[in-house]
């Protein structure tokens, strides 16, 4: 029976400690000092760091649970045309939410398994919608993944503005639709490709 309870607690803090950190983060960037995640979560220094060794694996934790968010969303709304602007659109908000994560995640993911695996599951997410997508006549059949992690780029870009957008709804809404007009397909008459 102890050792069903220690799991427990292990599993508690731990989701204590990443909705911390997503508080924490949020109000003071990524680069915050990682105490303030262990006082948000009511968890020791030891705990903290027993869960999450640096920095970058508190990063990696919430970029994977952000991850599960798109791909479930990819799984729902697989028979919509709109399914990449909607998928778009969380990696948008959640830019927003917390400017600088995707930096730390994307920093060396050659040297690190467990942000390439990250990497290779964020490319499956994004596969399926792409195509699907493309199937239904709301993108232009010559957009590629490459296409989609350049735009997920340019929104990083607009989330990392130091206060030139609101970062808010509206502000993502805007940077969609243009993105939306460059990989849409091309209506009869519209010129373009």
């Amino acid at each position: 029976m102890g050792t069903v309870t220690q799991r427990a607690d292990a599993r508690r803090n731990r989701e204590a400690i990443l909705a911390a950190a997503e508080t924490v983060f949020a109000a003071h960037t990524p680069q915050a000092p990682l105490q303030l995640v262990a006082e948000e979560a009511g968890v020791g220094r030891g705990t903290l760091y027993r869960h999450f060794p640096d920095r970058r694996a508190l990063a990696t934790a919430i970029y994977e649970q952000r991850l599960e968010r798109y791909e479930a969303y990819g799984r729902e709304y697989a028979a919509e045309p709109d399914v990449l602007i909607g998928m778009l659109r969380l990696v948008a908000l959640d830019q927003m939410a917390i400017p600088g994560l995707f930096r730390i995640i994307n920093i060396g993911v050659d040297e690190s398994p467990p942000v390439a695996a990250l990497w290779r599951r964020t490319v499956a997410a994004f596969s399926g919608p792409l195509e699907a997508s493309k199937r239904a006549g709301a993108t232009r059949t010559d957009v590629e993944l490459v296409d989609l992690f350049l735009a997920i780029s340019m929104l990083y870009g607009v989330a990392n503005s130091p206060g030139t957008f609101p970062h808010d709804g509206t502000t993502v809404d805007r940077a969609l639709a243009i993105i939306a007009s460059g990989i849409g397909a091309v209506r009869p008459g519209a010129g373009g490709r």
